[in-house]
C-alpha cells in the first residue's frame, strides 16, 4: 500500500492477508485494509503464489500509516506470469498520478 492510500484511508485498524501458498490472477483481491473511515480490498498487481505474509500486521495494524513502505510489507509472490509488468507504475510515475 502506497503512502497516499494509507493517509487517504486514514487510521488503518484492521488488515487481512491470504494464507501462504495462495495463488491469484492479476487483479485479483488478496485481502483486505480496514480503517476509522472505510475498507478497502487489496489486488494482485501481477499474477502470482503467495509465499511470505507480514503476520505482524494483524496485531499492529497502524504499522500501515506509521511504515508504509517498510515495516508494513503485506505479502511477497513468486511472479508466476510477468506480462502485466510494463502497466506497472514506476514510483515517480505514481507520485506524478496522484499529485
Amino acid at each position: 500500500m502506497t503512502d497516499y492510500a494509507q493517509a487517504s484511508l486514514g487510521d488503518v485498524t484492521f488488515v487481512e492477508l491470504p494464507a501462504i501458498d495462495t495463488e491469484y490472477a492479476a487483479g485479483d483481491t488478496f485481502g483486505v485494509v480496514e480503517s476509522v473511515k472505510a475498507a478497502s480490498d487489496l489486488y494482485m498487481p501481477l499474477s502470482g503464489v503467495v509465499i511470505e505474509v507480514n503476520a505482524d500486521l494483524e496485531s499492529a495494524p497502524e504499522t500501515v500509516n506509521q511504515e508504509p513502505y517498510d515495516a508494513a510489507w503485506m505479502i511477497k509472490i513468486r511472479i508466476t506470469d510477468e506480462s502485466g509488468k510494463p502497466d506497472l507504475l514506476s514510483a515517480a510515475d505514481y507520485r506524478n498520478l496522484v499529485g
